[in-house]
């Protein structure tokens, strides 16, 4: 586990976020190296995901947007790299889906190494050292950390009873879940918030399959029910399920 995915119990100090920038930087390059399938994506993004967290913590965005353009195109490279491989298990590789993905595969690193080359190292420097001197100031910052989250997730719980787009409601509500464990993680140990990444796992599981259906289904020029539809039934009685637990969700639970 990486220093800054280490839980503390007080705001991380700048060293912890320069080991950030340092593991990010030695392994960008990797990236193409270890290419499909690359650990090193997964864990950059997760580490990326954890300093917007942070950020939206103080309500600025100024590191993340720095390097939004590479966290980006490393995540469309993940994306594909999740598709291949359900689509390998549930289809096969000659079928006219994966064959499709596989031409994605260049213009996809193309955008990486474009990203790249434009990443200003500077500049994300200069955003993580004012995000350090911000947090150094917090007044009771663990307090402010659940304030925080409870306000993304009562706005998600909104969306979802609201919405009649009920499965973009649902991944809402999974970005919420998600924001909040980011920033969790950065104070609490993994056990005590483990029904909130339990819940947020499941959602994402959903929606992979949910997402990867709708996909192929255009592919293949159907819908996604004429193309899978015992596999769209099932999606529809988990999302209903799913909904429920997010709607009777609550942080309190887990202090």
């Amino acid at each position: 586990m990486g220093a800054f995915l280490r839980p503390v119990t007080k705001v991380l100090p700048m060293h912890e976020l320069t080991l950030l920038l340092q593991e990010i930087q030695a392994e960008v390059p990797g990236f193409l190296l270890q290419f499909p399938e690359s650990d090193a994506i997964h864990r950059f993004r997760v580490r990326i995901k954890q300093l917007r967290a942070l950020e939206r913590l103080q309500r600025q965005e100024i590191a993340w947007r720095s390097i939004l353009d590479v966290y980006r195109a490393a995540g469309a490279i993940r994306d594909l790299e999740h598709r291949l491989h359900f689509t390998k298990k549930e289809l096969g590789t000659g079928h006219v889906l994966y064959r499709h993905l596989l031409q994605t595969r260049p213009e996809r690193l193309q955008s990486l190494n474009g990203a790249l080359r434009e990443f200003d190292g500077r500049s994300f420097v200069a955003a993580l050292q004012s995000l350090e001197s911000d947090l150094s100031k917090l007044e009771d910052p663990e307090n402010k950390v659940w304030i925080t989250c409870r306000s993304w997730l009562r706005k998600a719980r909104f969306r979802l009873r609201k919405s009649s787009r009920k499965k973009e409601a649902l991944h809402a509500a999974r970005k919420a879940l998600k924001q909040s464990l980011h920033l969790l993680q950065c104070f609490h140990t993994a056990e005590k918030i483990e029904p909130l990444r339990d819940l947020e796992q499941d959602i994402g599981s959903w929606h992979d399959e949910w997402d990867w259906c709708r996909q192929a289904a255009e592919v293949m020029g159907s819908s996604g029910k004429e193309a899978f539809p015992d596999k769209q039934a099932n999606l529809q009685k988990v999302r209903r399920m799913l909904r429920k637990r997010v709607l009777s969700f609550r942080l309190r639970q887990l202090r």
